[in-house]
């Protein structure tokens, strides 16, 4: 039944490594009743608030497949408890065990890999950045007389500074934060990965704001020097 479980919580999410654990994850899950599993608020479509005040997105689906799934194999109720992630800390909240599991749009890494688990991947993307419209992007050189906002410690910042290491960055807190940024010209353009992007734009229709693909990395090609891959 174990193997079972194991098999099921491989589907779509970032785990502890059972040798890392003195409590093997699907032990505690049996004992406990509750599958404890990280999710973002602001990451649509993938995990987001929708108009309703309701928890909603493509990898909240995915996890109560796998609660369904655990209940059928452990023949008893078993609660899903979505715990708050966002892309500063969920992979601390895996490593340290605050929560059992991830769901999201996490990008895979050697780095990452050497203290969680990966499952297999389930969505493409690549980086993208976000700009009004007029702004042009069309080269490595062009890129480096822009200000491009981007989130701290995201692929997404390793592979714009690979790209150009002189590239003029400013960190932003948040996709919000950066779309702010970006309509008040403080940035003059969002970077991140481009599905997240496409899913911003919806939101602010009044702000005559465009996608503009800059770079899009395609698996199983790799970024010399970096340990990034653009599939999660």
């Amino acid at each position: 039944m174990k193997k079972i479980l194991g098999m099921m919580l491989s589907l779509a999410l970032v785990a502890v490594p059972l040798k890392s654990v003195a409590e093997p994850i699907l032990q505690r899950i049996e004992r406990t009743g509750t599958i404890r599993a990280g999710a973002w608020k602001d990451a649509k479509p993938f995990g987001y608030v929708n108009e309703k005040g309701e928890w909603v997105g493509y990898s909240i689906d995915i996890m109560r497949v796998i609660q369904s799934q655990v209940e059928t194999a452990l023949d008893k109720p078993i609660k899903l408890e979505l715990v708050e992630v966002d892309t500063q800390n969920f992979l601390d909240h895996v490593r340290d065990r605050k929560v059992d599991i991830s769901c999201g749009p996490t990008s895979f890494t050697w780095n990452r890999e050497r203290y969680i688990d990966f499952s297999i991947s389930y969505f493409v993307t690549g980086t993208q950045v976000l700009v009004k419209k007029g702004v042009t992007i069309d080269s490595v050189e062009e890129l480096k007389t822009k200000r491009i906002g981007l989130e701290a410690n995201t692929t997404n910042e390793a592979v714009l500074k690979t790209l150009a290491p002189d590239l003029q960055v400013i960190v932003v807190n948040s996709r919000s934060d950066g779309f702010a940024k970006l309509q008040q010209g403080v940035i003059d353009g969002y970077a991140g990965d481009g599905i997240l992007l496409e899913a911003l734009k919806p939101r602010f229709r009044t702000s005559k704001c465009s996608i503009k693909k800059y770079i899009v990395l395609k698996s199983p090609k790799i970024i010399p020097g970096q340990e990034y891959f653009s599939f999660h």
